[in-house]
């Protein structure tokens, strides 16, 4: 995904990283129109980085 390199970055300086799912992946990261908890751990930690809040979409 073309978020994990940032992502890496920011994780190496010890930064906090929110997470929006609606962005370029989103339609993968949902379930029944709703934000999947499982998919979206299993994204993050294929890539070998984490974050520290995870939210469905920017209002």
């Amino acid at each position: 995904m073309g978020w994990a390199p940032m992502w890496r970055g920011a994780n190496s300086q010890g930064l906090d990283c929110l997470f929006v799912a609606s962005g370029m992946h989103g339609e993968a990261l949902m379930t029944g129109g709703a934000l999947d908890g499982a998919k979206v751990n299993e994204a993050i930690a294929a890539e070998g980085v984490s974050a520290r809040w995870v939210m469905a979409g920017l209002k």
